[in-house]
Parts: structure tokens; C-alpha cells; sequence
């Protein structure tokens, strides 16, 4: 009987000090583990941060250091930039924290943000976007707003709805961020302008391309009245190219002629200036290039007007500036070819096209492929005037030679410009320079 209540007593007494003894051992491997992470002692942190969750799983589910610990080994692998171990636990941190207070509770709020933080670099945009999502809400809800954080997190929201391809969320989220970045006394000018720019970029591809370049501009003129020597250039010209890749030619156009206005730099005025180029010539561009098709296509019409003296003005400031065969060069002289075809003016046309030739020629070889196109090309046009036979034989004339030094003069390929050359000199009544062709026709066609 004696023995039976000494044991009673041992087992009661070990119940009382056994709390005591796990919470004792707990403390110890926690603050062993946070000693050890602050001397940068990372396997010896893992190790206590370890030990004491393993004490904590085994307290009763009301114990916070349960979430104490899940936390710190949370906190250990995102430091140490490990979001695949770190996100689990965080999920872990929050289900115990539900539990405890609650869906609703402002006190979720700081796990809520780390659960995303990791969740993005993992690719777990559900995960990311659920816990963004529920951090502004209960922020709204509840009226617990740090600003600051608030701010951040709608970006963070901004950027994932993004990667989720939800633009119009992901709008919506950018505007409220910057409206709070704006609101802010505490942040930097520059701060300012690079919300506003942020907004503008989404503005262009996903909303309003007007308010897009209102906010490049106002970018632009708050950092300039903060400090007259900023150079705005790589703003207008960013919120430029923006605009024109997301096919609002109006705002583009707009942003890159205020850098022709502002800069003097010649590399930046030569950027802004074929970027204009560009937006006239998408005003005007048409999906066919041929010549047949394009030919009066719109005479008269103010926008070819304007496209062919902008990229006039662009072929001056290319030329000058770079080097005759460069690719800027020749493509512009290609646009102002076609433009004026459009416009049904097939002197300037063929002028061009003079140039082209030459410019092809010493870019590529007189008998490139891209020279032959060009020689053809000038054949075309010529086809377009009856009255200039003789000027189209002589051209068809030097398209042959180019073809005969590219290919050889047995290649079957020959026959188009063959038979062309052939019917120009019939029509002309030139019979005797056309009797050989005829002769060439027949050989190449048997080998064909």
C-alpha cells in the first residue's frame, strides 16, 4: 500500500513538472537557435529551430509556441532564400493562427504577406494571389492599415494577377498602389515619378493609353520641378515605346516628338526620331507590298502626307548620322518607296528606288538576293507607266545580268526575266535583240 501512494505522488509531481521541463527545454533550443542565426551559425539555427518545433508539436494546440516556432524555421529558409521549405511552414503558421483567431483577424496579417513572398518564387501563384487577396481584404475590413505595407502588398497583388494574365485586376491594383505612393509625404519625389511611370506602362498595354501618357508627362514634370537638371529623356522615351508596342501610335507619336523637343543629344534624338518614324509609317502600312495592290491606294490622304515628310526628315537625320548601308537606312528609303506608290507618285518612287539599289548593292553585293528584289522591284514600277518601255527594258535589262552573275546564266530560275525582257523588245518592235532570247527560253525551258 505504501509503495502504491509513493508512486501516485511520483507520477503526480511529474505531471506539474513536466509543462515546466518542455517549456524550459523549448526556451533553451530557441534561444540557442537565435544566438546561433545572429552568428551567422545557420546549420547550428536549423538544428535548435528544429529541436524546439519538434517540443512545441507535442504542447496543447492552444500554445503559441507552436506558432512561434513555425515562424523563426520559416523565417530561417527564407533568409536563407529557400521559399520551397519555407512556404509549407508558413501555411502551417497560419492554419494554427485560424485556429486560434479566427479568418478575419488582423493579427494574420504579417503571415499572410510572408506566405505570399514565398509562394511567388515557388510559382504557387494560387497560393501568392489567396493570401494577397485576404491580406487587403481584412486590411479593409478591419481598418488595420500600415500604409506602407498595404502599398507593397497591392503590388505584389499587381504583379501576380499579371503573371495570371487577370490584367484588368492587375490594373485596378496598380492604380490603388500608386494613389497610396502619391498620398505618401514621407517618400522621395523620385519615388513618385516611378509609381506614376510603373502605372503608365500597365496603362498603355491594359487600359487607357491617354492616362497612360498623362502619367508619363507628369512623371516627367514632377522630377524636373524637383530638380531642373534631371534628364527625363529615358522616361519619355520608355513610356514611347511602351505605347507604341501596345499599339496606341497616337500617345507614342506624342511622347517621342516632346523628346525631340527636350533633348539635345544626338543619339537620343535619333532614337525618338525613327520611333516617329515607325508610328507614321503604322498609320499607313498596308498588309500587301504589292505594287499592283499599294499602287494610288490613297491619293491625297493626309496621313500619307505626313508620313512621307516625317520620314523624309528621318532619312536626313539617319543619313547623317550613320552610315549608308546601315539596315535604318535602307528600310526608311523602302518605307518612302511604298509611300509613294500609295500615293500615286511614281516619279518619287522610282528616285527611291534609284537609291535603294545603291544603297542595297553596297550593303549586300550587286547580285544579293536582297539586291535582286530591289532590281525587280524597279522593274515593277517601271510596269506601271506604258509609256516607259524603254526604260524598262533597260532595267529589266540589268535585273538579268544581276540574276545571270547570282545564279548562273543555265539556271531556270532566268525565265521570268526572260520572257519579260523578250515581249518589252516585241512590243517594241526591237525583234532583232529579241530573236536570242527566244532561243535561251526554249533551252532553259527543256531543262526546266
Amino acid at each position: 500500500m505504501r509503495h502504491i501512494l509513493v508512486l501516485v505522488l511520483v507520477l503526480l509531481t511529474l505531471a506539474f513538472i513536466s509543462p515546466a521541463l518542455a517549456q524550459s527545454t523549448w526556451g533553451r533550443h530557441t534561444d540557442a537557435g537565435e544566438w546561433a542565426f545572429a552568428r551567422g551559425d545557420f546549420t547550428k539555427a536549423e538544428s535548435e529551430f528544429r529541436a524546439a518545433l519538434d517540443i512545441a508539436m507535442s504542447l496543447p494546440e492552444s500554445d503559441i509556441r507552436l506558432e512561434e516556432s513555425l515562424r523563426n524555421l520559416a523565417r530561417y529558409f527564407e533568409h536563407r532564400s529557400d521559399a520551397d521549405q519555407a512556404e509549407p511552414l508558413y501555411l502551417l503558421l497560419l492554419a494554427a493562427q485560424e485556429h486560434r483567431l479566427g479568418t478575419e483577424s488582423a493579427q494574420l496579417l504579417e503571415t499572410l504577406v510572408a506566405l505570399a513572398r514565398v509562394a511567388i518564387p515557388t510559382g504557387d501563384h494560387p497560393v501568392a494571389l489567396d493570401s494577397l487577396e485576404r491580406y487587403v481584404a481584412i486590411a479593409d475590413a478591419t481598418g488595420d492599415r500600415k500604409e506602407d505595407r498595404l502599398r507593397i502588398v497591392l503590388s505584389m497583388l499587381s504583379r501576380v494577377y499579371l503573371l495570371e494574365e487577370n490584367n484588368d485586376q492587375a490594373l485596378e491594383a496598380q492604380r490603388r498602389a500608386t494613389e497610396m505612393t502619391l498620398k505618401n509625404p514621407g517618400l522621395e519625389v523620385s519615388e513618385h515619378a516611378a509609381a506614376l511611370e510603373s502605372l503608365a506602362q500597365m496603362e498603355f498595354q491594359f487600359g487607357d493609353p491617354m492616362n497612360g501618357e498623362k502619367l508619363v508627362l507628369r512623371a516627367a514634370e514632377a522630377l524636373s520641378r524637383d530638380d531642373p537638371e534631371a534628364d527625363t529623356v529615358p522616361m519619355l522615351m520608355a513610356g514611347a515605346r511602351t505605347a507604341f508596342a501596345a499599339a496606341a501610335f497616337e500617345a507614342a507619336g506624342r511622347l517621342a516628338q516632346q523628346v525631340l523637343t527636350e533633348t539635345e543629344g544626338e543619339r537620343q534624338a535619333l532614337e525618338a526620331a525613327t520611333l516617329l518614324g515607325d508610328v507614321h509609317w503604322m498609320k499607313v502600312k498596308r498588309g500587301s507590298r504589292n505594287i499592283q495592290d499599294l499602287y494610288g491606294i490613297g491619293v491625297n490622304s493626309p496621313e500619307l502626307e505626313e508620313a512621307a515628310a516625317e520620314l523624309s526628315k528621318l532619312d536626313e537625320r539617319l543619313s547623317a548620322q550613320l552610315p549608308e548601308e546601315h539596315p535604318d537606312v535602307i528600310q526608311t528609303v523602302d518605307r518612302m518607296i511604298l509611300i509613294a506608290l500609295m500615293r500615286g507618285d511614281l516619279e518619287t518612287a522610282g528616285r527611291y528606288q534609284e537609291r535603294a539599289i545603291t544603297l542595297q548593292g553596297s550593303a549586300t553585293g550587286p547580285s544579293s538576293e536582297a539586291t535582286l528584289k530591289t532590281l525587280r522591284t524597279r522593274v515593277d514600277l517601271n510596269l506601271l507607266s506604258p509609256d516607259r518601255k524603254t526604260e524598262t527594258v533597260e532595267a529589266n535589262s540589268a535585273l538579268l545580268k544581276a540574276q545571270e552573275a547570282a545564279w548562273g546564266e543555265d539556271d531556270p530560275r532566268l525565265l521570268p526575266t526572260l520572257k519579260r525582257q523578250y515581249n518589252l523588245l516585241r512590243e517594241l518592235k526591237r525583234k532583232k535583240e529579241a530573236r536570242p532570247l527566244k532561243k535561251r527560253i526554249r533551252a532553259l525551258e527543256k531543262i526546266r
